[in-house]
């Protein structure tokens, strides 16, 4: 089950879950599929090693979307972004090899508050291009299971990831 803690650094809370099977992961990503487009965030950036997990979330979060079943939801590992017409849109990146450089046409996706951006390795992503509101989730492989930590950037995106926080604390572990 989900495994919440608390974490205290620099002034920001951040939550962390555990995700023990991929059937969580994808509670997690139907969570978000209901939660994000009236969140007023419309960005997640995320950040770990090759096969953690980062694809198969949003493949959650897609799939829970309406308009899911008129996509093919795979990693963009070599044509660098994937748009699927869900309702709301997602534009999934990869920018594993856009390390020094960015495409153009992937900034203007953040511009939209229509469209949900969901970015693999995160880091690679431009800090000055991000929109006001984004959630940073890290991953870590622990055994068996994938340990996600959230990082808000704006005040709706607290507000984010403390419902995450609080809707998955009574499935810890006890």
């Amino acid at each position: 089950m989900f495994t919440p803690t608390r974490i205290k650094r620099k002034n920001t809370a951040m939550a962390s879950i555990r995700l023990n099977s991929i059937e969580e992961t994808y509670l997690l990503g139907g969570w978000l599929a209901k939660n994000l487009s009236t969140s007023n965030v419309n960005a997640l950036f995320l950040h770990g090693p090759l096969g953690c997990g980062k694809t198969t979330l949003i493949r959650a979060l897609a799939s829970n979307l309406s308009g899911a079943e008129n996509c093919e939801i795979s990693s963009p590992s070599f044509t660098i972004y994937n748009s699927y017409p869900t309702n709301p849109p997602i534009v999934h990146c990869d920018l594993y090899r856009c390390q020094y450089s960015l495409p153009q046409d992937i900034l203007v996706f953040s511009e939209n508050p229509k469209i949900i951006l969901v970015v693999e390795w995160g880091e690679y992503y431009p800090e000055k291009y991000r929109p006001d509101e984004s959630l940073d989730i890290f991953f870590k492989i622990e055994n068996d299971s994938r340990c996600l930590t959230f990082v808000e950037h704006g005040e709706f995106a607290n507000i984010l990831k403390e419902k995450i926080f609080l809707n998955f604390k009574n499935l810890q572990d006890i």
